[in-house]
């Protein structure tokens, strides 16, 4: 029984290595969809905690052997398993991002999508407190400038970004909105976006923006980050 024990360990350090490495690879060349390629992933790293902790073991109470270091194969998936479950321990477990929290953006486009069949994309209710106090630095984004000006300015921005892709706009005097959808890079994850541009007076506009992921009931941040980092270029250029 102990040298099944020791051998099962040995081979779950090599499968986590081997799923750490296949999954993200298959998603990236887009030969599995981004779930399935996820999932191979997290398995990896699952096993690389186990079959570490059992190589370590057995380093200590029986020195070197070939099923230890086929056991600690698993090290590098283990040690991106905890350094994710640190990095991003405060992201709440949402996948539905707005800096407006009032009045959100509401997709439209998004809805006509197959891919979104059946998917409620209303707002959730729930979400706000969270958002509140998960990315208290998130917010509307004031703009000195017209309607027209600052959402041509997004518009153009937003079609330079890697994995984007503008699929509608709806342009008013008062209010321009424009809708798309990201894929994260590695894994292909799909998640719809909206940005919109208010008329606040003579000089200035407001800019809004709602992220939501099509997969997942937590988004590990991505979708506040998209935002942040959407909004700050706005600002700079």
């Amino acid at each position: 029984m102990k040298s099944f024990l020791i051998g099962l360990a040995g081979c779950a350090g090599v499968v986590s290595l081997t799923f750490f490495v296949l999954g993200p690879a298959l998603a990236y060349s887009r030969v599995v969809p981004a779930l399935p390629g996820f999932m191979l992933f997290g398995l990896g790293m699952i096993l690389g905690l186990l079959s570490s902790v059992a190589g370590l073991a057995m380093l200590v109470h029986s020195g070197w052997r070939l099923a230890a270091g086929l056991a600690l194969l698993g090290i590098p998936a283990a040690g991106f398993l905890i350094y994710s479950i640190v990095s991003v321990r405060a992201a709440p477990a949402i996948n539905d991002i707005s800096t407006e929290l009032v009045y959100p953006p509401q997709f439209v486009q998004a809805l006509t999508l197959p891919e979104n069949k059946g998917r409620d994309m209303g707002f959730p209710e729930g979400s706000k407190e969270q958002i509140k106090s998960g990315y208290p630095g998130l917010q509307t984004l004031a703009m000195r400038g017209s309607v027209d000006d600052v959402f041509a300015d997004a518009m153009d921005l937003a079609r330079e970004q890697e994995g984007w892709k503008v699929a509608s706009t709806v342009i008013t005097p008062d209010e321009s909105i424009l809708e798309g959808h990201a894929a994260t890079r590695v894994f292909g994850f799909v998640d719809d976006f909206i940005i919109r541009v208010t008329k606040v007076d003579e000089g200035g506009c407001v800019v809004d923006m709602r992220s939501k992921s099509r997969d997942g009931k937590g988004d590990l941040g991505t979708n506040a980050k998209r935002i942040q980092l959407f909004l700050a270029q706005l600002e700079s250029d």
